[in-house]
């Protein structure tokens, strides 16, 4: 939180089994919230997501629901989200 403002992060993810954990490991403290949205991955990225600091997991109700940011800012607002901000947890860049 900073100045009283929720923060929630949303990692769209497709395949990230590799590399999720290390990328919400980063994820500063001043976070309120992870949410985790499995893009139908083939490999463990499920579980890897519902084990991630502090996730929650949301699998997409269809294919390829990251893309529609729409819904994903409408599931932020309804967790009360005042900030937020897409990390990708392919870990091209470090959340820090």
């Amino acid at each position: 939180m900073i100045d009283g403002k929720r923060i929630i992060v949303v990692m769209p993810a497709y395949n990230a089994e590799q590399t999720l954990e290390r990328t919400a490991a980063e994820i500063p403290n001043m976070v309120d919230e992870v949410i985790v949205v499995d893009d139908r991955s083939s490999d463990g990225t499920s579980e890897v997501g519902s084990a991630s600091r502090p996730a929650h997991h949301r699998p997409p109700a269809k294919p390829r629901l990251w893309r529609e940011s729409e819904d994903v800012l409408h599931r932020c607002l309804a967790a009360g989200a005042d900030i937020v901000v897409m990390v990708h947890p392919d870990y091209q860049y470090t959340p820090n």
